[in-house]
């Protein structure tokens, strides 16, 4: 599960810094502190459940959440909450709006590079079956395997000659791309290795090879781009720029 450092010190202040004490009969809804700490305990069960982080599934799942809760946040009657709460309940609300603006942005991003994992809808369903606790068909899950991996060595050699992506931002998310679902299987097939001597038969030496190809991939990929002189900007640091909707976003926020 992955964490900002903006979403560690709201964690932080949300839990810690909510300021305010409620005069008894002054509200008739539970406190907002109250209902943050049930906001971030709702999106850390999301985040343990839905752990392919660059699937529809998740930006899906993910974008329901921030919604239902704007919802259910401005269902309150904003007028009758004393001053420190409004303070909270506009923390609150902001924090949802960017989030909402970030899944939706980080989509787009993903959607640019999708091709590089187009192959993968088996390993996927593989991820998907753990998740679920499903009995795996060892073969088919080894056959997968197998043809993900000559599918893998095609593709990093057809690369040799193919231009990159446009940037090395896009390169580094298609990297990203490919190492979250190399983790997530990694997840899956240690559950089960071992654990079902019939998958151990099958699967092991599949999974040892296409391990070590999406690693290699992974790695092409990262160098996958047209412009090298791009990631620098002139002032010698390599960072990553927010980009203009971003910027505009954080600038009216």
């Amino acid at each position: 599960m992955r964490f900002t450092m903006g979403w560690v010190l709201f964690f932080v202040f949300f839990t810690f810094g909510f300021s305010g004490t409620v005069v008894a009969g002054e509200m008739n809804h539970e406190r907002l502190s109250d209902l943050m700490r049930e906001y971030i305990a709702d999106r850390g069960s999301l985040e343990r459940k839905y752990q392919l982080k660059y699937s529809d599934e998740y930006y899906d799942r993910m974008l329901r959440l921030v919604s239902d809760w704007k919802l259910q946040l401005e269902g309150l009657d904003y007028e009758s909450l004393p001053g420190s709460e409004r303070i909270d309940y506009q923390l609150f609300i902001n924090h949802l709006k960017k989030r909402q603006f970030d899944l939706e942005l980080e989509r787009e991003r993903t959607e640019e590079v999708s091709g590089v994992l187009d192959f993968a809808g088996p390993l996927v369903d593989f991820v998907r079956e753990r998740r679920r606790g499903d009995s795996p068909e060892s073969r088919a899950v080894a056959d997968a395997f197998h043809d993900a991996s000559v599918e893998l060595q095609r593709r990093m050699h057809a690369m040799e000659n193919e231009e990159g992506f446009d940037t090395w931002l896009q390169a580094d998310r298609a990297a990203s791309m490919v190492e979250d679902l190399r983790g997530n299987l990694e997840w899956a097939f240690d559950f089960y290795h071992l654990y079902h001597p019939d998958f151990s038969w099958w699967v092991a030496m599949p999974w040892e090879q296409l391990d070590a190809d999406m690693q290699a991939y992974e790695e092409a990929l990262k160098k996958h781009f047209r412009d090298p002189e791009g990631m620098d900007d002139g002032s010698g640091i390599i960072g990553r720029p927010l980009g203009e909707r971003a910027l505009e976003r954080e600038i009216h926020s």
